[in-house]
């Protein structure tokens, strides 16, 4: 610029000089009137701007364009008009020109909006100026981030969580639904991991299944599985119930919610079916409701005296009445009195004379029966003939001549020549709890049906009853009477001979076993043939054991002076808790015959464990595990029966140090159920024994007033 001035002044001074030109001012100006700088020149010459300072934003406009600068013709005044620069802003993102803006240098330009991934976000800025304008370049810079957005469904914002690129993001918790929903991201775990752009994840509220099961007992009746708020159908009511209704119980678990239905209601409806035999009977009520009472019919047989129903042949659980405690279906079974066929004895070539007693060589009481032989006869020795009774109910023959009771009655008592048919040789026998004696057809076919008649403590008749003569009765279920306990009937119920009158007899006390229905576990020493079940091998009655009624046995003394009744005697002969055979008392199929149908009893008496004890093979150990096994399928089998668990009492079968052994074993399994215990192992049968195990008829009733005696006290 100086230069510039100094070419002019030297013009200036050549003009002035030469005087050869008319001379023109030229004045530059400020806006305020300030001189920049004031020029002469010829007439026709041309000017150019001189140089100017101007802050930062500004630049100045001349007043005069350079063409009116050009082939001056008079004084002229240019004035410099400052302005405002423009400024054009450019903004770069990944490259991308995402915003661009020309405005007046003071004007301020918004950047443009942050992604929200970047994390630490600056501009980086470059600044040119060209021709008044100034240039801005902005180059974002930062680091990569990306954000979260967790919503509900109707856009509401649970929150944003920014993540670093390739980081995680993690649910956050959410509001509690309504009953009956549930929220469920449209994210799963893996897809807010390794993220690397924005994600929007919403929570979406879904209605939870319902699993509804409809129980009737333990059997389902229905089971559906649906939307928490769509409607399940309940089924039908069973018509085999009263007052029915629904209870619900609901369970929430694994997100799902579970609606139990359990019907109850009043009672249940079962049925009777009734039998003579094998024959089906058209008899009413043939239906029951449990819990309420219904009376069952009597039965008319010709040349027979009705007894009563009975739940099974080997039981002596009579029903004249019955109270449902469970559903399903009632077997009952017709037991009778037989008016006798007269008896005849068959024409024989010869004739017994008479029965011989003979006392047995153990010499312990007990005697061998047999024929005595005719004198008359071919051969004497009894072994050459086939022997057989008419009745093998009242008594079997060995093929020695040796007789065995069975039950009282009589019977024709018959040998038959093996080599010769034609020789026969016969007699009356008449069975009793006696014994066995010889006897005519007159005392055979005398009036065999006996009146008995049971009363109460104050002489009332509780009922009447007809049994054969010499055999037992059936005992009614006494009355209860507050503070007194029963105590058995004032005479034997066995080995009736006559009309007679039983009375129920009480001491001072409770006696909580009147009417209980009894089921005896035992082995060879509880067995009695015919009261066992089908199959089951039995010891008694035995040929030289005096036991010749049932009503002798341990068992049925102590029920009948408990005034109980017998359901079932589930006893096998050689039987052990351990042995895991079929006969063993931890078999399955042997310990269901505790229960007949759907029956159970109210009592259990367990008395096992002597052929465990006696054996040289099973040791205690075995004989532990065995028990314990034996008690949780029983407790399982019937949950809603007494257990009662007898010790082993002294006797000759094995030693005191292994009863002692055994017996431990036993009293602690029965402590640790909580059972009651009767302890044999406080009395001593050793001899009053028919072997070295097995009960004679004194050894029975030691068992059973200890029975009695433990279970009343």
């Amino acid at each position: 610029m100086k230069k510039g001035i100094y070419i002019l002044f030297i013009l200036m001074a050549v003009l002035i000089l030469t005087g050869c030109t008319k001379k023109y001012k030229i004045t530059f100006l400020y806006e305020d009137g300030k001189e920049i700088i004031s020029l002469k020149v010829e007439r026709g010459s041309s000017v150019g701007y001189p140089s100017t300072n101007v802050e930062e934003g500004y630049y100045y406009e001349w007043s005069k364009t350079p063409l009116e600068l050009t082939g001056i013709e008079n004084n002229i005044e240019v004035i410099a008009i400052k302005k405002e620069c423009q400024k054009v802003c450019k903004y770069y993102i990944n490259d991308d020109l995402v915003k661009e803006e020309t405005t007046n240098y003071f004007n301020t330009v918004d950047a443009p909006e942050i992604p929200k991934y970047a994390k630490n976000p600056k501009w980086i800025e470059t600044k040119t100026f060209q021709n008044h304008i100034y240039y801005y370049d902005y180059v974002l810079s930062y680091e990569m981030q990306y954000s979260v957005y967790f919503k509900y469904e109707d856009g509401t914002l649970i929150s944003v969580v920014n993540v670093d690129e390739f980081g995680n993001a993690s649910f956050p918790p959410l509001k509690d639904a309504e009953t009956g929903y549930y929220y469920e991201w449209n994210k799963t775990n893996k897809e807010l991991t390794n993220i690397t752009s924005d994600i929007e994840v919403i929570a979406v509220k879904k209605a939870y299944e319902k699993e509804c099961i409809y129980y009737f007992d333990e059997t389902i009746l229905k089971e559906e599985t649906v939307s928490y708020f769509t409607e399940v159908e309940a089924p039908e009511y069973p018509i085999n119930v009263k007052n029915p209704r629904w209870i619900q119980t609901v369970i929430f678990k694994n997100n799902k919610y579970y609606f139990e239905y359990r019907l109850e209601y009043d009672s249940k409806l079962g049925t009777i079916v009734y039998y003579d035999g094998s024959k089906k009977l058209d008899l009413t009520p043939n239906v029951y409701w449990t819990n309420e009472t219904v009376q069952l019919p009597t039965y008319e047989k010709e040349n027979a005296e009705f007894i009563g129903w009975f739940i099974s042949d080997i039981s002596l659980c009579r029903y004249n009445e019955y109270t449902g405690t469970t559903d399903g279906e009632l077997v009952l079974y017709a037991r009778f009195v037989s008016k006798d066929t007269p008896i005849e004895l068959p024409d024989s070539m010869y004739k017994f004379t008479d029965i011989k007693k003979t006392p047995h060589s153990s010499g312990n009481g007990t005697y061998v029966y047999q024929p005595v032989m005719p004198s008359d006869i071919p051969i004497t020795s009894v072994t050459q003939y086939d022997w057989s009774t008419s009745d093998t109910s009242i008594a079997t023959v060995s093929a020695y001549s040796s007789i065995t009771a069975k039950k009282a009655g009589f019977c024709v008592l018959t040998a038959t020549l093996k080599t010769d048919a034609s020789v026969t040789i016969n007699c009356l026998i008449k069975v009793s709890t006696e014994g066995v004696f010889f006897s005519t057809i007159e005392e055979a076919n005398e009036p065999s049906i006996i009146e008995v008649t049971f009363t109460d403590k104050d002489d009332n008749v509780i009922e009447k009853q007809f049994v054969k003569k010499g055999q037992y009765a059936i005992p009614p279920i006494p009355p209860i009477y507050d503070n007194l306990a029963f105590s058995g009937w004032d005479y034997d119920i066995y080995n009736i001979t006559e009309n007679i009158t039983i009375k129920a007899t009480y001491t001072t006390g409770t006696n909580s076993y009147v009417g209980k229905k009894f089921a005896i576990l035992g082995d060879s020493i509880s067995t009695y043939q015919d009261y066992i079940p089908e199959g089951y091998a039995s010891f008694y009655p035995y040929p030289t054991a005096d036991v010749n009624d049932v009503n002798q046995t341990w068992w049925m003394q102590s029920i009948n002076q408990l005034g109980g009744r017998l359901f079932v005697n589930n006893s096998y002969s050689g039987s052990c808790v351990s042995t895991g055979g079929s006969s063993a008392t931890t078999n399955d199929a042997r310990l269901a015959q505790l229960k007949i149908g759907q029956e159970e009893p109210d009592v259990i008496i367990i008395y096992m464990g002597s052929n465990d004890c006696a054996s040289a093979y099973i040791g205690v150990d075995s004989f532990q595990s065995s028990y314990k096994i034996m008690m949780e399928k029983i407790k399982r089998l019937c949950p809603n029966s007494e257990i009662i668990v007898c010790t082993l009492p002294t006797t000759t079968f094995y030693n005191k140090q292994d009863q002692a052994s055994y017996n431990q074993v036993i009293l602690e399994c029965a402590t640790e159920n909580n059972l009651r215990i009767i302890h044999l192992d406080e009395i001593d049968i050793s001899t009053h024994l028919v072997d070295s195990a097995h009960p004679l008829k004194l050894g029975m009733t030691l068992i059973a007033n200890k029975v009695v005696e433990s279970l009343l006290k």
